[in-house]
């Protein structure tokens, strides 16, 4: 796994790909899925994810960008926070970053 930054570096001197993306634009953002590729939603983001050895990499991450309605207010951040569909990856988010820059601080813990 490479920098957290680098995506964009490499995106620059990388040709097209067959999936659409054009040449010199950023390549995604860690093992984040890139942009408009998560078609089957986060829970499918967070089994895939799941499925890498994470301790070989020394550490990886993962964007998942939502809508803002969704974070507007802490029933919406405890009804994503604590989506069944997102536990069962055995992992419990300890923060959410909002769009806007600001961070919502959850019950699994703070940031």
């Amino acid at each position: 796994m490479l920098p957290t930054t680098c995506h964009v570096y490499f995106g620059s001197v990388t040709g097209a790909t067959p999936d659409g993306r054009k040449a010199g634009v950023a390549l995604s953002e860690g093992i984040s899925p890139v942009q408009g590729a998560d078609r089957r939603g986060p829970t499918a983001v967070v089994k895939s994810a799941a499925k890498m050895d994470h301790l070989k990499t020394g550490g990886t991450l993962l964007n998942m960008k939502v809508t803002p309605s969704l974070l507007q207010d802490e029933t919406g951040i405890d009804a994503w926070l604590n989506c069944p569909q997102l536990l069962q990856a055995g992992r419990t988010p300890r923060a959410v970053q909002r769009g806007d820059g600001g961070n919502a601080a959850t019950s699994a813990g703070q940031a």
